[in-house]
């Protein structure tokens, strides 16, 4: 994404994801469902009380199946604006990136 020309701020968990955009702010924001300390569901419902247009590509791996899909379905209704299945390439998420700028 930076050889695109965007600048990357990067988080190990959900809430030093909101920690970061706390601080530094964001146009967009990539997060996966299943992470420590703060899940995206929650950074997401977070985030979307702080800048509801915020906008937010959900991406996840878990749970395989039916469950995935659920899973990714709930991250839209609340608040994703793009959902993202693993694995996908860099350029599934550069189109979506792309359209949400």
């Amino acid at each position: 994404l930076e050889e695109d020309g965007h600048t990357v701020a990067e988080a190990a968990n959900g809430a030093e994801g909101e920690a970061c955009f706390d601080e530094q702010g964001a146009d967009l924001v990539v997060t996966d469902l299943n992470m420590p300390k703060e899940d995206g569901l929650t950074l997401i419902a977070s985030l979307k009380k702080k800048k509801p247009t915020m906008p937010i590509i959900a991406i996840s791996g878990v749970g395989g199946g039916s469950a995935e899909v659920n899973y990714l379905e709930k991250a839209r209704k609340m608040g994703a604006d793009s959902i993202l299945k693993k694995p996908f390439d860099a350029a599934d998420i550069r189109v979506l990136i792309a359209a949400l700028l």
